[in-house]
């Protein structure tokens, strides 16, 4: 996980901006310690302190964190762009990245690991309930240049 919550002012932070200095930090979901994990190869994030049955205890590949990351950072610099956030908790749901982009509220998700129709269709219905545009980032495949899917 790329954000949680700084204990000593409650603060929601995010691991490529935080210190080791600053733990300890806890988990936005369950509220158990997280540790942040950093390293020149890998994208600093936050793991559980302990294996605990978080629903948000599940590992994310380092491509899944990059691609967070450098959407999170390209919004940030984007006009029109407000409320950037990463995996801000909405219930149940918890967008990789969540945003205002020009006034409407948007969820991304970056889906690296393959997923069932039933849980995107339940996530997606919950972003719309929630009155949210949901975009689903794909990790491109060759068969994504297949007619099916190319765009006319």
């Amino acid at each position: 996980m790329l954000s949680a919550k700084r204990k000593s002012d409650g603060q929601t932070v995010t691991a490529y901006m935080e210190s080791k200095s600053n733990a300890p930090f806890l988990c936005l979901e369950c509220n158990e310690e997280v540790v942040l994990k950093t390293g020149r190869h890998r994208v600093n994030h936050f793991a559980h302190a302990n294996p605990i049955a978080c629903q948000f205890a599940e590992g994310e590949s380092e491509t899944h964190r990059r691609c967070q990351i450098e959407i999170f950072l390209a919004l940030k610099k984007t006009q029109g762009v407000e409320d950037v956030a990463l995996e801000r908790a909405l219930g149940e749901v918890r967008p990789d990245v969540s945003a205002r982009i020009k006034g409407v509220p948007v969820a991304i998700e970056v889906q690296i690991s393959s997923l069932s129709i039933d849980t995107i269709m339940r996530r997606t219905i919950d972003y719309y309930r929630k009155g949210m545009c949901v975009l689903w980032l794909l990790q491109w495949t060759p068969k994504l240049d297949a007619p099916r899917y190319t765009p006319k």
